[in-house]
């Protein structure tokens, strides 16, 4: 109930009279047209609303007689279907399962608004003919029939990590169990690029190679800047294989090691001839 008296815009509240209890009120003229806020409480505005069958039964926008008899489409049962549904939804099925069930006979295949003619296409490894969509094929695939065959096409010389096969070479003498024991040391057996511990990560850090000379150690008269070295953890190790990425982590590694830890990147350089 509105007990003082305010101006909204340029016009005043007048008074009226309740349409529940009598009592009178004040109620903008606008709102009396509306027929909103002519009740003293919302208690007695849901009274009235109950007293007076209001928005029940046949008034009631629910009620059943109001809506119309649609038939399914896949099934052919009817089933009532309000107008709005009709108009906005499409609701021509009974129920999910029978539209489901429409759509996958009548909008799937060659019939899909989604359809493209695949284009055949020959394996480059075993010969075996098989089809590819038109937009795979301008993304550079469609030359390999199955991931083994994509194996062997990438597999030595002509695989882009390729890199005069390094990985068969040894490793330095040196480069054993106690020195990366000394190296995890010094770092604390904790991940440089994602701080992830020993713990975490369930076991002990790779420690990499900052310039991919596995040699680094025994070599007479390598500059120690070669001998870098840094921990990882499984998943951050294979981020830095790939050869574009090389010199990249190579420099930020390096990097870090020179501004964070002085230069030194294992526990006892001494021991290290």
């Amino acid at each position: 109930m509105l007990t003082q008296q305010y101006i909204c815009g340029n016009t005043m509240p007048i008074k009226c009279m309740c349409r529940y209890c009598g009592d009178e009120m004040e109620s903008y003229p606008s709102e009396i047209k509306r027929n909103k806020n002519t009740f003293c409480s919302q208690d007695h505005y849901h009274k009235w609303i109950s007293e007076n069958k209001i928005r029940s039964g046949q008034n009631s926008i629910f009620w059943k007689n109001a809506k119309v008899e649609v038939v399914c489409k896949q099934c052919g049962t009817i089933t009532l279907r309000y107008k709005s549904q009709i108009k906005w939804r499409g609701s021509s099925f009974c129920s999910r399962a029978c539209r489901a069930l429409w759509h996958s006979l009548n909008k799937s295949g060659n019939n899909s608004w989604k359809w493209v003619n695949k284009i055949k296409c020959k394996c480059l490894i075993c010969g075996k003919e098989f089809e590819r969509q038109p937009n795979t094929i301008k993304k550079g695939y469609g030359k390999y029939c199955s991931h083994k065959c994509k194996g062997i096409a990438k597999k030595g010389i002509n695989n882009p990590n390729w890199n005069n096969g390094s990985s068969f070479l040894p490793y330095c003498p040196l480069w054993n169990n106690p020195f990366r024991d000394n190296v995890r040391e010094f770092y604390r057996n904790i991940c440089v690029e994602c701080g992830r511990t020993k713990e975490e990560n369930k076991e002990n850090m790779i420690v990499h190679h900052v310039t991919y000379n596995k040699g680094a150690l025994c070599k007479e008269g390598e500059e120690v800047k070669d001998r870098l070295f840094v921990t990882l953890c499984r998943s951050c190790h294979g981020k830095t294989i790939p050869l574009p990425r090389r010199d990249y982590y190579k420099e930020k590694y390096t990097k870090l090691i020179k501004e964070n830890y002085n230069g030194h990147c294992y526990a006892l350089p001494e021991k290290v001839s």
